[in-house]
Formats: C-alpha cells, sequence, structure tokens
C-alpha cells in the first residue's frame, strides 16, 4: 500500500509538469499586472506626442549654450589667480629696468588671467614637473598716456609655486573714439528725459550746501526722511555751488509737460576745500566737478526731497534714505578738528595757543630790560 501511495503522488507530480510544459506562455516571477501594463502604455504614447515638440528646443538651446560659450571666450576674469602676483612682480621689474623697456609707464590695471592647455604628463615621465600655465594680462600706461595691453606667462605648482616663463609682452591699444562720435549716449538709458522745475533747482542747491556743511541735522532736512537718523557731510568742504546738468523721469511719463512726481537729476558740484581757502584776497582758479545723481522725491511740488545721491549712473537703483547711517550718531565737530589737526599738523594756521602777532618780540624785549639783567650785562 505505501509503495501504490507513492506511486500515485509522483503521478501527480509529472502530471502538474507536463500540463505546464505543454502551454504556450506560463506566468513569470515578478510579472506586471494588467493596470502596470495600461500606465506604461499610456506614457509611451505620450512620449510619441510630446518628443517630436521638445526636439527643435533641446537644438535650439544647444545652439545658444554654443554661441554663449564662443562670446565668453576662453575664460572669464577672476578675483585672482595662483600666478597673478608673481607676474605683476616680474612686470614690476620688467618696467624698472635699466633702461626701461616702456618710460615712465605705471600699470593701471590687471585684466585677469587665460589658462594655457597643458598636456598630461606620461606615466612613464618621471623627470618632467607637473604644472599650470595661465598668461595674466595687465593694461599699462606710458609716460606719454598712450596705453598699451601687456601679458606675462606663469606655470604653477601647488609644491614649487609659481615662477614667469619669458618676458612680458607688449601691444598698442587703440585710442577711443572721440566724444563727438558717441552720438545718442543717454545718461540714463530706458528713461525718458524731463525739465526741472525750479523748486528741483533750489532743492539741489539747498542740498550742495547742506553737504557740503558741517551740519548732520540740516542735511537731513533736506532729505526729508522722518526718522531721527544721521547723514554725513562732506568734511572738510568750505562751499559747494551744485549745478543741474540733466533731469529724467523715475516712471512712465503720459504727459510730458506735466513733471513726474519722481525724477533723478544729474548735478555737478564746485567744492572748494578749506584747505584751498587763502587770506591774500587771490582768486582761485575754478573747482574741477565732481558728479552725483539724485533721487527727488515730490518734484511736482512747491517742496521736493533729496531722498539719496550716489555715483553717477546708479541715480535710477538708489532707494530713498540709503545715504543714512543707521543705529549711530557720528561726532562730526571731533571729525573736524582731527581733519583741521592733519591739514596743520604745526597748529600754526590759527588757534588759542598761538601768539598774537608781535607778542613774542615783546616778550624778548622785556627779558632784556635792567632790571632783568646782572652787572656783567648777563641775564639773571
Amino acid at each position: 500500500m505505501a509503495s501504490n501511495t507513492r506511486t500515485r503522488k509522483r503521478s501527480k507530480a509529472s502530471a502538474g509538469q507536463d500540463l505546464w510544459g505543454d502551454a504556450a506562455e506560463v506566468p513569470r516571477a515578478g510579472m506586471a499586472d494588467a493596470l502596470t501594463l495600461a500606465k506604461r502604455r499610456k506614457r509611451a504614447r505620450m512620449m510619441v506626442i510630446v518628443w517630436p515638440l521638445l526636439i527643435p528646443v533641446v537644438m535650439a538651446s544647444i545652439v545658444l549654450q554654443g554661441n554663449a560659450a564662443e562670446d565668453a571666450g576662453p575664460v572669464a576674469a577672476v578675483a585672482t589667480t595662483d600666478g597673478r602676483a608673481t607676474a605683476q612682480e616680474a612686470l614690476l621689474a620688467w618696467l624698472g629696468s635699466d633702461p626701461a623697456p616702456l618710460p615712465g609707464a605705471t600699470i593701471l590695471s590687471w585684466d585677469g588671467a587665460k589658462p594655457v592647455t597643458v598636456p598630461a604628463l606620461d606615466a612613464t615621465d618621471t623627470t618632467t614637473v607637473a604644472y599650470k600655465m595661465e598668461v595674466n594680462t595687465f593694461t599699462l600706461v606710458g609716460g606719454d598716456g598712450q596705453l598699451f595691453s601687456t601679458g606675462v606667462q606663469v606655470a604653477f605648482n601647488p609644491e614649487l609655486g609659481a615662477t614667469v616663463v619669458g618676458l612680458p609682452s607688449l601691444t598698442p591699444i587703440a585710442p577711443s573714439a572721440s566724444s563727438a562720435e558717441w552720438s545718442g549716449v543717454s545718461l540714463w538709458p530706458g528713461l525718458t528725459t524731463v525739465t526741472a522745475p525750479k523748486s528741483v533747482e533750489d532743492a539741489v542747491t539747498a542740498w550742495a550746501t547742506a553737504f557740503t556743511g558741517a551740519d548732520p541735522a540740516q542735511l537731513r532736512l533736506v532729505t526729508g526722511d522722518p526718522a531721527e537718523n544721521f547723514y554725513m557731510p562732506l568734511l572738510g568742504a568750505d562751499s559747494g555751488k551744485a549745478r543741474t546738468v540733466e533731469a529724467a523721469a523715475l516712471s512712465e511719463v503720459a504727459d510730458l509737460n506735466l513733471t513726474p512726481e519722481q525724477i533723478v537729476v544729474r548735478v555737478e558740484l564746485d567744492v572748494v576745500w578749506t584747505s584751498q581757502v587763502t587770506d591774500d584776497g587771490q582768486e582761485q582758479p575754478s573747482p574741477t566737478p565732481i558728479t552725483y545723481d539724485l533721487v527727488v522725491h515730490g518734484a511736482n511740488t512747491a517742496s521736493p526731497k533729496i531722498v539719496a545721491w550716489g555715483a553717477a549712473g546708479l541715480g535710477p537703483t538708489l532707494a530713498p534714505f540709503s545715504n543714512a547711517v543707521i543705529g549711530r550718531t557720528i561726532d562730526v565737530e571731533a571729525l573736524e578738528a582731527t581733519r583741521a589737526g592733519a591739514d596743520d599738523p604745526q597748529g600754526t594756521s590759527t588757534g588759542e595757543d598761538a601768539a598774537p602777532e608781535g607778542e613774542t618780540d615783546k616778550a624778548s624785549e622785556k627779558d632784556a630790560t635792567p632790571e632783568n639783567t646782572t652787572d656783567d650785562g648777563t641775564g639773571d
């Protein structure tokens, strides 16, 4: 009986194996169900539809990136490089040679460095030092004002440092075109030029007086800053006179006959410094102008406010009251005293310690009077 039972079990197993063996397809482990297969087919159909639309976009992106890389040149300028200091030191030594390669020349600027491709060393080369190489570019100005470009080639190794390879070059730079050829250049590109009314002219004059004075409170009043902020005047100035060169609207202008509420003004400020003032009555030459951009709010009112000032060209970017010193005040009188001492370190110009004219001579005469001399004519 036991033997027959085992035979029947083997027969059932054999029958099962024969059943799957005759099937055209059999189940496989990990096979996706019908829902997953439907999702895959849907994604495939979407790719067939979308991909042809993406091809032009991808191709255009590749072309634009290639053009940008070509326009940018081989390398963008950086703040400094491994070889900059060595290159500049070698350039200074070269300019100081006797005879000088460029008489009276000085370094005007460092313009960046471009790497030089160095092939990888052969694995069997055990004598050549691994290094990077770059050419540092400088602008020179000659004694006669002519500009030159110079390049200094430098090799660099992290362990050995930097070394100059060869001598600097010298290439003349073509002069810029005359100002007459620069037609259509705007002080503030994109802004509409307007006429500054007299109220703005008066506000600019008040700003110049306060700015070249030593009264921070008066300068704050000119700005209209509602907070008790400190504003730093131009210390050391004896006087200042401003001229409005041009004005432009800081927003779209609907009617050119109306003054906008906010404008930017280009101002030339003539400053006479205290060190330039003389008591001999001689007429001083006209000061060299200093240029500012002033932001004016309330330009269409009777009392405009100069809410900010800064470098020429930056006017449209200046925020109101951005010149304020926040959270502290500065002792202007102490600064003025320090500045005056720097201008007159010997203290000979004015001051209480200086004796009036002729007083020293009187004191000397008093010392020489008979009461202060002995019989032998000498002093006590």
